[in-house]
């Protein structure tokens, strides 16, 4: 196995400087938009309840649900748990059950809204778990109990079974769920039940491209049945895990601490409730962390990163709740547009 530590470390350093360099001549690029909506999914399975909500942004306690999308007949939404939203503006939404599907919807929603097309994933998936992004616009999709990720190319625009350019066998990885990429496009997976490294986050190297026969390179080590996972824009890493305290929570890898056999910097479960179960991370253009918690009770809760530092104390500035989450006592995702 390769010892990446100082390389991504290296790289991460290498961004960071980039992105704050300036000179008379220069221009400051234009920031992203800033999000309207918080979507968010109750993880439900029964027809004529809850499957999504909608919520102003930026959330807080005494936010208002604005819109709630019931699982219907018609409208593709069967066991919704990941949400993201692509770079043409629509939601993403992965059905964790068979048939496996991830119908995708044109925003904003309504209480009526139906998916544009629907995405298929292939035979061999079984409980497709999460779902991500890498910087080129590929859809990578976890399937968890099948113990591969799978790695698509688009364009997505209509109904389609979805083909795979590459299946990674993710060994002693097992029960792939969150996924995330570093700097350098690594890929990072939550390792639910991993055999010989137990509570791990596998680590894959892009190398020129990852393959079928692309292999887990290294793991980190510490969180408890780790689910959500995902990277800041400064390329720091965040594992949610339902390990008591104090080493549950939200563990925090900092960028230059992800080699082989790496620690968290620090675990905080501060301000959750008293059974927490981080499903999915989402970081807004600020850098604040939104999660999606499958906990007791479970809620939606917003870590203030983008203006203060990460730590084993930082307490969110809102853990939201409402009757749709209630009612499911299941948060399964999060996406802000």
């Amino acid at each position: 196995m390769i010892n990446v530590r100082n390389a991504i470390g290296a790289v991460a350093a290498v961004a960071v400087l980039a992105g704050c360099s300036s000179s008379s001549s220069s221009t400051n690029p234009t920031p992203p938009p800033q999000p309207s909506f918080v979507y968010y999914s109750t993880f439900n399975s029964t027809i004529g309840q809850a499957g999504l909500g909608v919520v102003a942004y930026p959330l807080t306690n005494t936010s208002t649900l604005m819109t709630t999308v019931n699982i219907s007949a018609t409208n593709g939404l069967v066991s919704p748990s990941a949400l993201l939203v692509d770079s043409s503006g629509r939601l993403l939404v992965l059905n964790d059950t068979a048939p496996y599907t991830i119908p995708v919807f044109t925003l904003p929603l309504t209480a009526s809204s139906t998916p544009a097309f629907t995405l298929t994933m292939p035979a061999g998936t079984n409980n497709a778990f999460n779902m991500n992004f890498d910087a080129s616009g590929n859809l990578w999709v976890a399937s968890t109990n099948s113990n591969t990720i799978y790695e698509f190319t688009g364009p997505f625009n209509a109904s389609a079974t979805l083909v795979p350019v590459a299946t990674i066998a993710t060994g002693a990885c097992n029960r792939p769920e969150g996924l995330g990429f570093d700097i350098a496009g690594n890929l990072y997976a939550a390792c639910e039940s991993s055999t010989g490294a137990a509570d791990a986050v596998g680590v894959f190297l892009k190398g020129t491209g990852f393959t079928n026969a692309t292999p887990l390179d290294h793991v980190l080590i510490g969180p408890g049945h780790p689910e959500a996972l995902g990277f800041d824009h400064s390329g720091n890493l965040y594992v949610g895990s339902d390990l008591a305290a104090p080493n549950g929570g939200i563990a925090q890898y900092l960028s230059n601490n992800l080699g082989i056999a790496a620690t968290p910097n620090f675990y905080n479960s501060t301000g959750m409730a008293t059974g927490w179960f981080p499903e999915q991370f989402v970081f807004d253009t600020a850098g604040n962390i939104y999660d999606a918690d499958c906990g007791s009770p479970a809620k939606l809760y917003v870590y203030p990163t983008g203006s203060q530092a990460f730590s084993a104390t930082l307490a969110p500035t809102a853990a939201y709740v409402d009757a749709n989450i209630t009612g499911s006592n299941c948060v399964g995702g999060v996406a802000l547009h």
